[in-house]
């Protein structure tokens, strides 16, 4: 009774309070009636009354209106005995099919025809005793803080309503606790079905059914990540927990499943997690630290991913031979300038990262040598690209090599001057340079394999963080060639292979000062979809994915463009920066707060569409979890 009246008490009062007084304590002392709000000791509060509904109403649909923070909704329901509903049902079509006799208007006859045929259905329904009828009246009660927060929401969900102008006596008889309902023109006939999809009741099984074993709640729990209706779009995951909480086990249990249907899996790792995995299954593990696996040159021209596979006016899978042949000339003949140019501000972004403090004016004098150095290998905008080798690409000794010659020449002191400044910076990715064995050279990185790692580890070590963040573009843009090579592999066989990109403890390769991995990670989960693949990422520092608005604003972007959300115990000081990131991805409320700092081991609160939520215990079958294991049988 004293939680109806208001929010600001402390429960325990109630163990001191006597019992002849403890009435007096849960009611008001004192409460006045305005025109159009109640005050309740000294606290407005405004006052809703539900008038009319939309015409149809999703699972869950009261689940707006109940979540609404700083307000109470008094539901009350009123069984209707049978024939008085079914008179009811028939005095309402007879007005409905009167006013639709009488109507000129389409959108009215198309609106009165649909509750014709429910009203129809429901009326067989009820005689079949397969429905019964209720009165409901819905009441709402805000604080005046609030008010607007309710409109907008009942307008959004197609509500109509009153604020009870001149009856706030009988509003607030209404929505307390008792039977009395004073507002008699409000109440609404609800059948048991629509009734029962009110309140958000949410099975927690999840068994799709061409999902792979993942583990159990109170059933098991199978999902199929490649699934698509008109709630699952895509198949990103993310998957967030401290350390020690499971997060890492859940990942190899996803990525075994994976490989085991054949997908090609690509894996950023800083910490050389994967290497039982990809021993297991015959993969490649590349050092990106040094250039014992092979060297990623910066000048190499790839595609890139476009926002959208239909640019060409036609469905890549729907394509006969002809009809891809002629697609892939359309591709190449309008990709020779735009790959060429892409790269051209790729490379711009690229040396912002690794020759941090060039000033300005030398840095525009670079950009345009860089063009220069492409010339002098025959690259141009008219280059087609596809035909080129590795071989065939500028690497830094070329850069290098042009930037001495230009200083040699030149007769103007201002621009001779830039060119010493950048052949400073330069000359250490050039022959002899202490960089130079990590990207001065051909493109040489071979990936045949189904199942490759890309180790960071050597790189991290390091702790130089340009070196670090400068690599991981590279890959970044490695990784896209390899999306669209699949794709492509797909088209030509005739096949469904999956790809499936995988950054573990993406934190680390976030810094304030270069964002573009995080960057890349927001186009990638966007863009990925449309390739036939996924994009997993995995952190467990909340706090680096908030550290700067712009890192905040990616970080829920990539969250966002996610379908699948796997989050494991978290520290209670990450919780309110992992609410904000969710706050536009469904939110996350109280109670599965709450079910967050709470969980065990191995225990993760798993998001598959905004309704589609449960709490379940990774385990995955014996012989999957062989697959990640340091030792095999």
């Amino acid at each position: 009774m004293k939680a109806n009246y208001g929010k600001d008490f402390d429960e325990r009062e109630i163990e001191i309070v006597p019992l002849s007084e403890q009435v007096k304590w849960a009611t008001p002392d004192k409460v006045e009636f305005k025109m159009g709000k109640t005050i309740i000791d000294g606290k407005p509060y405004k006052n809703f009354v539900i008038t009319d509904y939309p015409i149809t109403v999703g699972n869950g649909w009261g689940y707006n209106l109940f979540s609404l923070d700083r307000t109470k909704v008094v539901v009350n329901i009123k069984p209707v005995p049978r024939l008085k509903a079914e008179k009811q049902i028939d005095r309402a079509l007879i007005e409905m099919e009167s006013q639709s006799s009488y109507s000129l208007k389409s959108s009215k006859q198309i609106e009165y025809q649909t509750h014709i045929g429910t009203l129809r259905e429901l009326l067989g329904d009820i005689k079949n005793a397969n429905e019964d009828l209720y009165d409901v009246n819905i009441h709402i009660v805000c604080e005046e803080s609030a008010k607007k927060e309710v409109r907008a929401t009942l307008k959004q969900n197609g509500f109509r309503y009153s604020e009870m102008f001149g009856r706030q006596v009988d509003e607030f008889v209404s929505n307390n606790i008792s039977k009395i309902d004073k507002v008699k023109d409000a109440v609404r006939g609800i059948h048991t079905s629509s009734l029962a999809g009110m309140f958000p009741f949410i099975s927690n099984a999840l068994q799709d059914e061409s999902g792979f074993y993942l583990g159990y709640n109170s059933l098991p729990v199978f999902v199929d990540f490649y699934k698509r209706d008109s709630v699952r779009v895509n198949s990103n995951i993310v998957v967030v927990g401290k350390s020690g909480s499971g997060k890492s086990f859940a990942t190899k249990t996803l990525l075994a499943n994976l490989a085991a249907d054949n997908a090609r899996i690509f894996i950023l790792d800083p910490e050389d997690e994967y290497a039982p995995l990809v021993k297991n299954l015959k993969g490649k593990l590349i050092d990106v630290g040094s250039s014992r696996s092979g060297i990623l040159n910066p000048f190499h021209i790839n595609a890139s991913l476009q926002d959208d596979d239909d640019e060409y006016g036609v469905k890549v899978e729907d394509m006969t031979e002809e009809e891809y042949e002629e697609y892939e000339k359309k591709k190449k003949d309008k990709g020779v300038g735009d790959a060429y140019a892409l790269h051209l501000q790729f490379l711009e972004e690229f040396f912002r990262i690794i020759m941090e403090g060039m000033p300005s004016d030398a840095f525009e004098l670079l950009n345009s040598l860089v063009a220069d150095v492409y010339k002098l290998k025959g690259i141009t905008m008219q280059t087609n690209i596809t035909k080129l080798k590795p071989e065939d690409f500028p690497i830094f000794d070329d850069l290098y090599k042009m930037i001495l010659e230009r200083i040699d020449t030149e007769k103007d002191e201002y621009i001779k001057r830039n060119l010493q400044i950048i052949e400073n910076y330069v000359k250490k990715f050039a022959t002899g340079g202490r960089n130079s064995k990590l990207w001065n050279g051909p493109t040489s990185i071979e990936t045949a394999e189904n199942f490759v790692t890309f180790s960071f580890l050597s790189l991290i070590s390091n702790r130089n963080t340009i070196t670090t963040n400068a690599q991981m573009l590279l890959v970044f843009k490695y990784l896209e060639n390899e999306i669209i090579r699949n794709k492509d592999f797909n088209t030509l066989n005739k096949s469904n292979r999956k790809i499936v990109i995988a950054v573990d403890e993406a934190h680390t390769f976030i810094n304030p000062k270069y964002p573009m991995a995080l960057d890349f990670m927001a186009q990638m989960a966007k863009r990925i979809r449309k390739y036939g693949g996924m994009q997993i990422i995995i952190t467990q520092n909340i706090k680096d994915f908030v550290g700067s608005p712009e890192i905040a604003r990616q970080s829920s972007a990539v969250i966002n463009a996610s379908q699948y959300s796997m989050i494991f115990s978290l520290a209670p000081n990450d919780i309110s920066d992992l609410v904000g990131l969710y706050k536009n991805a469904g939110e996350i409320n109280e109670d599965e707060q709450d079910s967050i700092v709470t969980a065990n081991i191995g225990e993760c609160f798993f998001i598959s569409g905004p309704l589609a939520r449960t709490t379940l215990k990774i385990s995955p079958l014996p012989i999957v979890q062989e697959i990640f294991s340091d030792v095999r049988k």
